[in-house]
């Protein structure tokens, strides 16, 4: 539509008609809102480093203040995401890029090391990643290796029976690290002995909050892959399935809900919402390598290798495929306020030599995030929003 504008000097004014809408708009001259176009979204490099950086924000509803969760895909060029092995496959948004929104992990030194024992470390707690430190020996207190000033607390979940961490930033705000059933990620192995290796993020209270149920929090649950060892079931990988935040964790106290769907080993449905759809034998065309076999696990994870070294007991296997935000809670469609849609490419897992014992493996392949396609609904549905 093109609308002619007529000027009145005296009044220093640009005024039109339009019928259409039946208004009348007016553009006054002088001094203009600041009206700086939003910053785009472009990679950084970092310049000690030198690492190639780059953050994908993901829109979701507003809730009430300190429970909007901050939920962004991240890329760093200098990530290992735990490919601390070659037959370490990436995780689930692919190679370089991350969703977690802080864990804390354990890793244990052996005897007669420097530090021998089982030493917990943050990763991406209030933005700190560090070793954990007893306050005392022995001490269920914890500091951190470097000043951060978070208290740190290890107690006894209810619902695991197993250790969990409450952490309290320097406002007073509070999270739990695996105190739910599907926030603990465990390894037992063949003679049952339990290995707890991360905590994820399962909730977080403002402060000042108390313990009713109109309380504002934020709340997280997970999608868990396990396999049998021996008689045992361990934890091979567990990724964020749903947030809800608001004032209660369901019903029409929620302010809002982000759900995340996956490709996975196995179907999973919970609630009329498919979470996870199984792949299929060499999913997208995936070519095993010569000697290799078919596989319905991602095409770049690696296999047990005949005569030679087993596939990792924990390791990445799902697929983030869509990312849902929803206002209030995702009982109806209507509610869906913003859709993710991610694509991949993967090549297959591969034949190599293990560094450490000489002994041949199945490395892992490349799992590659093309693209990210975002659809807004507000649109579709005829409601107002922003350019």
């Amino acid at each position: 539509m093109v609308v002619p504008m007529q000027n009145n000097a005296a009044t220093h004014t640009l005024s039109a008609q339009v019928t259409t809408l039946g208004t009348i708009a007016s553009v006054a001259t002088g001094t203009a809102t600041n009206q700086t176009p939003p910053k785009p979204l472009e990679a950084s490099v970092q310049p000690n480093t030198g690492q190639l950086a780059y953050t994908y924000p993901i829109t979701v509803a507003p809730g009430p203040n300190g429970t909007t969760p901050t939920v962004q895909l991240t890329y760093s060029s200098a990530a290992t995401n735990a490919r601390h092995e070659p037959t370490s496959p990436a995780d689930s948004p692919g190679d370089g890029w991350g969703l977690s929104l802080g864990s804390i992990s354990a890793s244990t030194y052996p005897s007669g090391s420097a530090a021998t024992g089982t030493w917990y470390f943050l990763n991406g707690v209030d933005n700190v990643s560090d070793r954990m430190i007893p306050v005392t020996s022995g001490s269920s207190s914890y500091y951190t290796e470097h000043v951060s000033r978070l208290k740190i607390q290890r107690a006894t979940s209810q619902a695991t029976g197993q250790p969990c961490f409450n952490v309290w930033d320097t406002d007073g705000n509070y999270s739990e690290y695996g105190c739910t059933t599907d926030s603990l990620q465990d390894s037992i192995d063949s003679s049952g002995a339990r290995t707890n290796y991360r905590w994820d993020l399962d909730e977080v209270v403002p402060t000042n909050e108390g313990s009713s149920t109109s309380t504002r929090a934020m709340y997280l649950t997970y999608q868990q892959e396990k396999i049998p060892v021996g008689s045992y079931m361990t934890v091979r990988d567990a990724v964020v399935r749903q947030i809800t935040y608001g004032t209660g964790s369901s019903g029409s106290a929620l302010a809002g809900t982000v759900d995340f769907l996956y490709k996975g080993v196995a179907n999973y449905t919970s609630g009329g919402i498919q979470w996870v759809s199984a792949y299929g034998t060499n999913e997208g065309g995936c070519t095993p390598p010569s000697g290799g076999s078919n596989t319905t696990l991602r095409c770049d994870d690696p296999l047990d290798y005949s005569g030679g070294l087993a596939a990792p007991t924990v390791m990445s296997t799902y697929t983030l495929k869509t990312i849902n935000s929803y206002v209030s809670d995702d009982s109806s469609s209507s509610h869906l306020d913003y859709s993710y849609s991610l694509s991949y490419s993967d090549t297959a897992y591969h034949k190599c030599t293990d560094g450490h014992t000489g002994a041949t493996a199945w490395c892992a392949g490349q799992h590659i995030l093309n693209s990210i396609t975002q659809a807004s609904t507000r649109m579709a549905r005829g409601l107002p929003c922003l350019p």
